[in-house]
């Protein structure tokens, strides 16, 4: 899931489907740059995006509070071994999100296109 593309309603979902259904691993992908929204290609003016920086705290503080649910790791914690193993018991099933949470995403986004 995108930090950038997905709601944190759609998020939170997923995971708590996530946890009773599979898969046993969902990746989160940001980047440094996704909490600045450029005005122009070099970059020469950007401004925070707010809502982003948001969702991921709201994010961090989810996966904080269900620790017990949800073991959190980064690319550096991974090996080959790790990594063989859960895809060979990895449940292939990605939970639908609900229309009302992805219509929720819909107006985010054309907020952070509008400011």
């Amino acid at each position: 899931m995108d930090i950038n593309g997905v709601d944190f309603g759609e998020m939170k979902y997923v995971l708590n489907r996530a946890k009773i259904k599979g898969p046993r691993n969902i990746t989160i992908v940001l980047h440094s740059f996704s909490f600045i929204k450029p005005y122009d290609v070099q970059y020469n003016e950007v401004r925070p995006r707010w809502n982003v920086i948001r969702r991921f705290e709201r994010l961090c503080h989810f996966l904080k509070e269900k620790s017990d649910d949800f073991e959190v790791r980064t690319f550096d914690s991974l090996n080959q071994k790790i990594l063989t193993q859960w895809a060979q018991e990895s449940i292939h099933h990605f939970p639908r999100v609900p229309s009302n949470l992805s219509i929720m995403r819909g107006f985010q986004q054309l907020k952070d296109i509008l400011i």
